[in-house]
Order: structure tokens, then C-alpha cells, then sequence
């Protein structure tokens, strides 16, 4: 592995934490987003089939939380059974072992046996494979010019039958360069349910629309 490859390996990383740190709202960018206010859509498919689409404004709250308000009629819910919520909550554990990595993981993900580059026009692809389970892969779009990550894809497996789960995120600037999440996609093969949400109408809050 040469060493500008490493450099791009590097930054990508650094940049890959930055990136989630937005989920933790941790970072410069979510100090900025407090400023903001928008719509996230949450669409819920079973079977391939649109089941629930929600709508819910949201904002920061004083506590620094993000804050959500339902927008028009609730959507039905979906009859869970205890088995279905508990692998659920299995599967938001894990993907948030991903999105919010640990510095061994990060050390060890610039090993030449774990990850790969594909320097194809000006966004670089980086694959990460084994990156917090065997047999996963972790992909990471970076713009090396602007030090940002552009789009991250998960896939990885869970439980005894290996059940696949696919996460996409992607990442958007607003026009003061604020970095938000605009859309996350996930999937999981056991329940066959996909989660989309999107982020969408932002807007600086007391401004008029």
C-alpha cells in the first residue's frame, strides 16, 4: 500500500468519523443544524410493500436532543411480536456498532487485508471488509477534495442463520456547507421490512419560508 493511499485512507477515515459523529450529534455540524429546522419521512415496506409513511418536524430541543412533532394522521402500526422486536433491537445494535466505530476498529481498518481502494474519478470507493463481524463489508464514497464522506453502504449479517442487513446513508450539504444526513435505507432479510427516511425542507428557524 503506498503511502498517498494511506494518506486517502486515512483522511477517509477521519472524515468517516466525522460522519458519525453527526449521529451522535457530537460534531461542528450538529452544533450548526441547531439553527434548523425540517421534515423527516419515514416510509416502512413489508414484503415490498408500503406499509406506513410518517412525517414528523423536527428541531433541536433545549436538552440538545432532536425534538419531533407528528405532522398530519399517525400511521397504523405494525403488529410486532415479542420475537420481531427483540431482533430489531438486535439489528439497531448492530448497525450502531458501525456508526460509531472505536478506535481499535479504526486502526485496524488500514490493514492491506481488510480494506481496498478504488480510485474511480473523483469520488474514491473504499472497501472495508470484516469491519466489526466476519463476512460484512463496509463501503465508504469520499471526496477527496472536499475531506467529506458522500455515502456509506453496510452489509453485514446477523443471528445463528445469518440474516442479512443493509444500511445506506446518504450524506448532503445544505447551502451554508452544513453536513446532514439526507437519506438512510435499511433492510433486513429475516422480518423483510425496509426502512426509508428522508430529510428533507430545511430551513433556518424564524427565517419566513
Amino acid at each position: 500500500m503506498t503511502f498517498a493511499t494511506r494518506s486517502i485512507i486515512g483522511a477517509a477515515m477521519s472524515a468517516f468519523v466525522a460522519t458519525t459523529s453527526t449521529f451522535a450529534q457530537s460534531d461542528p455540524d450538529s452544533q450548526r443544524l441547531r439553527q434548523y429546522q425540517w421534515i423527516e419521512t419515514t416510509e416502512v415496506a413489508w414484503k415490498g410493500d408500503a406499509r406506513s409513511l410518517s412525517r414528523q418536524l423536527c428541531r433541536y430541543g433545549p436538552d440538545g436532543q432532536v425534538q419531533k412533532v407528528p405532522i398530519g394522521a399517525l400511521p397504523e402500526p405494525l403488529h410486532e411480536t415479542g420475537e420481531m422486536e427483540e431482533h430489531l433491537r438486535e439489528v439497531n445494535a448492530l448497525i450502531a456498532a458501525y456508526m460509531v466505530p472505536d478506535r481499535h476498529e479504526i486502526e485496524r481498518a488500514h490493514s492491506p487485508q481488510t480494506v481496498s481502494f478504488h480510485p474511480t474519478g473523483a469520488i474514491k470507493t473504499l472497501l472495508f471488509r470484516d469491519y466489526v463481524r466476519p463476512g460484512d463489508q463496509m463501503t465508504l464514497a469520499f471526496d477527496p477534495s472536499g475531506r467529506k464522506i458522500t455515502s456509506v453502504h453496510i452489509h453485514t449479517n446477523i443471528g445463528p442463520a445469518k440474516d442479512v442487513v443493509t444500511l445506506w446513508v446518504l450524506m448532503a450539504s445544505l447551502p451554508d456547507g452544513t453536513r446532514h444526513v439526507r437519506q438512510t435505507l435499511l433492510t433486513d432479510s429475516r422480518t423483510q421490512l425496509e426502512t426509508t427516511t428522508t430529510n428533507s425542507r430545511y430551513r433556518v428557524l424564524g427565517r419566513a419560508r
